[in-house]
C-alpha cells in the first residue's frame, strides 16, 4: 500500500471522500502497466545513441544497422537514407538481445545529428518482449547548448503473457 500512497502523493490526490482505496489500485495498476512499454523498449532504445554527434544522418543510420547486423544476427536489418529498420522475426525465432526475446520491427528515424539540436525517432509496430505488444513511438531530443534530454513517447501497451 505505501507505493500507492506514494503514487497518489505525486500526483496530489489524497485518500478520502474522492478517491477509495479501490481507486487508489486502480490507479497503480495503471502507472504499472505504462511503465511495461517502457521496460520493454528501452534496450532498443539505449543503442540507437551509440553514435558521434555530428554524422551525417545516413552515417547515423548505417552505424545503427551495423549495431544490429553484427551484435543481434538474428534480426533482418535494412537502411534507407537516414532509416533503419530493425527485424526481430516472430517470438518462435528467438531473436534474443539482451537475455531478453524480442520479436516485431522497430524503426529508428534519425532527424538531425546537430550538436545542438540531436533527434532520433523510433516507430514500434507489434515490437514485443513475450510479456507486452508495443505499438506507436518516441522521440528522443538532446539539447546541445543547456545538456539535457528529452523523451516523449505515444503508443499503445497490450498485455500479452498472463500476470503472476
Amino acid at each position: 500500500m505505501r507505493a500507492a500512497v506514494v503514487v497518489l502523493l505525486a500526483s496530489g490526490c489524497t485518500l478520502g471522500d474522492e478517491m477509495g482505496a479501490i481507486e487508489a489500485l486502480q490507479t497503480l495498476s495503471e502507472v504499472n502497466r505504462s511503465s511495461q512499454g517502457e521496460q520493454a523498449t528501452q534496450d532498443v532504445v539505449e543503442i540507437s545513441t551509440d553514435f558521434t554527434i555530428g554524422e551525417a544522418l545516413a552515417d547515423t543510420a548505417r552505424a545503427i544497422g551495423d549495431f544490429w547486423e553484427t551484435q543481434v544476427p538474428c534480426t533482418t536489418v535494412t537502411v534507407e537514407g537516414a532509416t533503419t529498420t530493425i527485424d526481430y522475426g516472430t517470438l518462435e525465432d528467438t531473436c534474443v538481445y539482451n537475455g531478453r526475446t524480442y520479436a516485431g520491427v522497430n524503426t529508428v528515424t534519425v532527424g538531425s545529428t546537430d550538436p545542438g539540436a540531436l533527434e532520433v525517432v523510433h516507430t514500434w509496430d507489434g515490437f514485443t518482449n513475450g510479456d507486452v505488444a508495443v505499438d506507436g513511438g518516441a522521440t528522443g531530443t538532446w539539447d546541445g547548448l543547456d545538456a539535457s534530454r528529452t523523451g516523449v513517447t505515444d503508443h499503445t501497451l497490450t498485455t500479452t503473457a498472463d500476470p503472476d
